[in-house]
């Protein structure tokens, strides 16, 4: 039994028997398991990483990925494998739309009746393939001057913009594809996601101005939706441009 000695045991014993007041013998035993915790991370041989899921003892269940499959990756001259790329993806998706949107093969760029980061955005500007097409993709890069993983979403072979992809926002959009937004990460995380969206919209409004994409008579809103599967779905409304 990992760290069962004779000072861990006495510590267990007077947290189970002692009473529920006595905070000092509680906090003893409590800090007992934050070092037995704190000490197993270093100590688990390389070969039982995975069957014993080291990196389940921190606060960033995804640093192991982050590690072997994107910074190392990167160093070596490697590709990050798409998975990781559409998993980021789907993080951003649900952060940017503000939905739990399931899609994870396209970015949607969309923003509210207001203002572009509105915490739900409806209106959708944009949708930027992540696998190449049309002068569009999404990968992950290295950046050469201090080596720094960024996500660069690609808008046309000229326009493009790029997010550093730090640890701790990798943990965030990975976290944010498991579920919903994760109380435990700081506002910090979620403002720096939206201010990386606002600079693809402006991105967006440039390539738009520089293709001068003409526009219609009529103004189109393309309205975006999530099903009960979270499958995006699309309706579009026509108004009269006056």
């Amino acid at each position: 039994f990992y760290g069962a000695d004779k000072s861990y045991r006495e510590a267990r014993d007077a947290y189970i028997e002692g009473p529920e007041e006595d905070d000092e013998r509680s906090v003893e035993f409590l800090e007992a398991l934050v070092a037995q915790r704190r000490a197993l991370f270093f100590k688990i041989p390389t070969e039982w990483e995975d069957e014993l899921k080291l990196w389940d003892l921190t606060v960033f269940k995804h640093a192991g990925t982050y590690r072997t499959k994107v910074f190392l990756a990167l160093k070596e001259g490697k590709k990050v494998e798409r998975r990781i790329v559409r998993r980021l993806v789907k993080g951003l998706n649900r952060i940017w739309v503000g939905m739990l949107i399931d899609r994870d093969q396209d970015v949607y760029l969309a923003t509210g009746l207001a203002f572009s980061n509105a915490r739900v955005s409806r209106i959708l500007e944009e949708q930027i393939s992540v696998a190449p097409r049309l002068g569009q993709k999404v990968e992950i890069i290295l950046r050469k001057s201090d080596e720094m993983p960024m996500i660069q979403v690609v808008l046309s072979p000229t326009i493009d913009r790029s997010f550093a992809l730090t640890l701790t926002r990798f943990e965030f959009l990975n976290r944010v594809a498991d579920g919903a937004l994760p109380n435990s990460f700081s506002k910090e995380c979620y403002e720096d996601v939206m201010t990386f969206k606002s600079r693809v919209l402006a991105a967006l409004a440039e390539r738009r101005v520089r293709d001068e994409e003409e526009q219609d008579a009529e103004l189109t809103l393309r309205l975006l939706g999530v099903d009960e599967h979270g499958n995006p779905t699309e309706e579009t409304v026509e108004l009269p441009n006056v």
